[in-house]
């Protein structure tokens, strides 16, 4: 026995070794190999610490999910409390179950649900205090969504305009909750909801709120699609800081960036067109979705009251970005050349740069030109297109990265995760389906009006969203040529994202060379 007892304790020594890379070149995988030799026989902390490397992931080649949660549940049962605090997070994702979330039922969800409930309840970490703090309200399920003939809808839906102004968003199929825009797509999240606490909440709107993971790591996997994902967060703190926060993501959503709102729009019938066109990826292009595939979905919210500005900050923000009318109050030009000159104008009236600024609390706007067509013939104009933006509880991560100046004293920023609220929450948001099965010509004929198919969108099109966008990362390319390979970590508005200048110029060269030779702005997946 005593001999056993040595050979876990040295097994889980011999990890640490490696780990480390004390007296021994470090090695990742051989370190988690020994930790969980030690862990199967019985080693408490090799258990957690072969859950932890698999859990984070990128620090061995093979990481596995699956075994982060056995070994976190083994080492929790024998009563290490920090696995207890993960082993209930897992639990409370419904991570521990490997099938899809959508193919579960909601008996299963719910056993995983309570189990995580009762770990972080036991572990007595003040981490889990926070998180349970919001936790115990289960998301109401889609029960009863009408389905409907497109003719059925379409007639249902426009006698209600005449009480209630709308916005809408259409799909050609209903996704697994929750519903939430493109920029928080990649996060893990829960089928069940958190209530949130009105004076923590970013935009005081709506109640229901569902998890997501900050873990990047996890998140994005390979490193290529992290520098990926931090190029495009550089590109939007810069755009934020020149252009403020609701001009940018309206452009981005249309500039093939991930914004933080949801596409929608004022028109049922260009939602009615994303439920009933498909998008053809080899050809750019949408197309009719065929008869007898599965039932399309609209969304459909009221439209808010709440005033607007340009001038709105991350907190004073409104709800909606109502994205057409924010084109309608630029002035007119008539060249793209014009509109560029005055772009500069305006960056130099609020002295804007990529390394030093201090933005005015009231930007001019008002010289910004853009040329007509380029505005009639947006996207934005064209698709009617507005966002909508969900509302956040801020986790520690996000209010470090952010700097969320302003938010409530007494916050709770120890907090891992955010709660994002999910848009298709019933009591904010009405669901329809619309039945596929027979679809034919004449369900198209709602359709006529509405600008066609490459009309609404294009891949091969310039947007007045490239124009704004390029310009200002322009900018940005032609100081960083002169700052050379200088860190992004050194700008003070940046958070740490470990991305160099050489690293955004990379992506920029290649953006001006496919500029130069397709006469289109490049858009980087």
């Amino acid at each position: 026995m005593d001999q056993y007892y040595n050979d876990r304790d040295a097994y889980a020594m011999l990890g640490n070794m490696y780990s480390l890379g004390q007296g021994v070149e470090r090695n990742p995988d051989k370190a988690c190999e020994c930790f969980e030799k030690a862990a199967e026989m019985g080693h408490v902390e090799a258990m957690r610490a072969t859950a932890e490397m698999n859990y984070r992931g990128g620090m061995i080649h093979k990481p596995s999910f699956a075994k982060a949660v056995k070994w976190y549940h083994k080492a929790a049962e024998c009563g290490d409390r920090e696995s207890m605090y993960m082993a209930g997070v897992c639990d409370l994702f419904c991570e521990s179950e490997k099938s899809r979330p959508e193919s579960r039922s909601e008996d299963v969800d719910m056993r995983f649900w309570q189990s995580g409930m009762q770990l972080l309840a036991r572990c007595q970490d003040q981490r889990a205090q926070q998180l349970l703090r919001y936790a115990g309200q289960k998301l109401p399920r889609r029960k009863n969504i009408p389905v409907m003939t497109v003719r059925e809808l379409y007639e249902r839906l426009r006698r209600d305009e005449q009480d209630q102004k709308y916005i809408y968003r259409g799909q050609t199929k209903m996704y697994q909750q929750p519903l939430r825009p493109s920029a928080y797509r990649p996060c893990q999240y829960s089928r069940f909801a958190m209530k949130g606490e009105p004076g923590y909440q970013v935009r005081n709107w709506g109640r229901e709120f569902y998890l997501e993971r900050t873990d990047n790591e996890y998140l994005f996997g390979d490193e290529g699609r992290k520098r990926s994902h931090a190029v495009r967060r550089i590109m939007s703190v810069y755009m934020n800081n020149a252009l403020g926060y609701p001009l940018t993501q309206a452009l981005f959503q249309q500039a093939g960036y991930s914004s933080e709102g949801l596409d929608v729009s004022y028109d049922l019938r260009i939602a009615l067109f994303f439920a009933l066109y498909e998008f053809d990826v080899q050809k750019g292009k949408y197309k009719r979705k065929k008869a007898g595939r599965h039932p399309s979905v609209i969304y459909r919210w009221k439209e808010p009251e709440d005033s607007f500005s340009l001038q709105d900050n991350y907190y004073k923000r409104a709800h909606l970005i109502p994205s057409l009318e924010i084109i309608k109050n630029f002035g007119i030009c008539k060249t793209r050349e014009e509109s560029i000159a005055s772009l500069e104008r305006y960056l130099n009236a609020i002295r804007w740069g990529s390394l030093e600024f201090d933005l005015p609390d009231w930007r001019p706007f008002e010289l910004i030109r853009l040329p007509e067509e380029a505005r009639t013939k947006s996207r934005i104009a064209v698709q009617k297109g507005a966002l909508l933006v969900p509302d956040i509880i801020p986790g520690k991560g996000m209010l470090q990265m952010h700097g969320l100046w302003g938010y409530p004293a007494g916050v709770n920023t120890d907090m891992e995760y955010n709660l994002v609220q999910d848009l298709s929450d019933p009591s904010i948001c009405d669901s329809f389906m619309i039945d596929c099965s027979n679809l034919r010509d004449a369900d198209f004929d709602i359709l006529k009006n509405i600008p066609s198919p490459d009309e609404i969108y294009s891949e091969g099109q310039n947007d007045i969203s490239h124009i704004l966008t390029y310009n200002i990362f322009e900018r940005v390319y032609e100081e960083a040529m002169r700052m050379g390979s200088l860190p992004i970590e050194l700008v003070p508005v940046m958070p740490g994202y470990g991305v160099s200048y050489l690293d955004v110029l990379g992506i920029l060269r290649e953006w001006n060379r496919r500029r130069e030779k397709d006469q289109y702005f490049y858009v980087f997946q």
